[in-house]
């Protein structure tokens, strides 16, 4: 870490233990062992940056009270300081897409965990190369680079604790129940609020790095509505006339889901994880529509399996299917 970061990790950190007291320069400068011109320039630095930060003249800095919907990497950073792995955050304004972004910070060897995040994808990419729209500062856009214990034969597991992950934060923080479909879906009533995308590199053995990418409509767009070429149509977390969401919360909330569902699976806790899963999903007991690259199937879908399929009973029989879309009949 550069001098200047550690600077202002530092400078964060003794802020964010005050809990929004208010720290005085000259104790920010004995405490970090920098010069008060170096703390008011760090500080000044972060406000132009978006920082949640409040300067009191004559008394000192103080975290804002009421942080705005911020996706500043040094608040997210301290955010989830108790994550573990203690994850990195990549904030970005505009990329083709974050999983772009995050597979080449694997290639540079950066430690995991780190989460990439933009304001705006121009690329943003769901399952089978969809389109997924990305309207600027209103929803989370996130690739977080992993490096779980699994087998490749888990990766199924590992889309199912993607979804469940973003479903318990976002009941965490915005007090929002959504239902699962899957593979990788979120629904609020019939609309699609979030988009999984999990990406993994592995040899027969083991998995050497997964990118689970989400795409999450959190607030309302001024009457923008997100392009969706599924046949599921688009919904926000927010309704109108609700106060807005706080991403930086949610992004926090899930990334420290995510975490514990992927280490349940890597010391065998699949079974829980399954049924939690299947005690929130939309898709069971529907009649479907599943798609592959070779057919299309009509039936009733029933259960996960253990490895994390779709249990659908057809004409034919009984069929597991561990990547398809599905389409509930209902829906389309």
């Amino acid at each position: 870490m550069s001098q200047k970061k550690e600077t202002r990790q530092i400078l964060g950190s003794l802020l964010w233990e005050a809990q929004g007291g208010v720290v005085s320069g000259p104790s920010l400068c004995a405490r970090a062992g920098i010069t008060r011109q170096a703390v008011w320039k760090t500080m000044e630095r972060l406000l132009e940056e978006g920082f949640p930060l409040e300067i009191i003249p004559r008394r000192g800095y103080r975290l804002c009270q009421e942080a705005p919907d911020t996706l500043h990497p040094l608040w997210l950073s301290l955010a989830a300081s108790a994550v573990p792995g203690k994850p990195t955050f990549e904030v970005l304004d505009e990329v083709p897409s974050t999983q772009y972004v995050a597979r080449e910070i694997f290639r540079r060897g950066v430690p995991s965990p780190v989460v990439v995040l933009a304001e705006s994808q121009s690329e943003g990419r769901g399952r089978r190369g969809r389109a997924w729209s990305s309207p600027r500062g209103c929803g989370i856009y996130m690739s977080a680079l992993l490096r779980p214990s699994l087998s490749p034969r888990q990766a199924p597991l590992l889309s199912l604790a993607a979804g469940l992950a973003a479903r318990r934060g976002i009941w965490r923080k915005a007090g929002i129940a959504c239902d699962l479909k899957w593979p990788n879906d979120l629904l609020r009533g019939n609309g699609k609020v979030c988009g999984i995308l999990t990406e993994v590199a592995s040899d027969p053995d083991q998995i050497h790095f997964a990118v689970v990418g989400m795409g999450i409509n959190v607030n309302l767009c001024g009457g923008l509505v997100p392009k969706d070429p599924s046949p599921t149509p688009p919904a926000f977390l927010q309704r109108e006339g609700d106060p807005l969401i706080h991403r930086g919360w949610l992004v926090v909330a899930i990334l420290e889901e995510l975490v514990s569902l992927v280490s349940l699976l890597e010391s065998g806790g699949s079974q829980g994880l399954v049924a939690e899963y299947e005690s929130h999903c939309a898709t069971l007991g529907r009649a479907v529509r599943v798609i592959t690259d070779q057919e299309i199937i009509l039936g009733t879908a029933r259960g996960i399996s253990p490895e994390g399929a779709l249990v659908v009973e057809c004409t034919e029989g009984v069929r597991q299917f561990v990547s398809a879309d599905v389409i509930h009949a209902s829906l389309g």
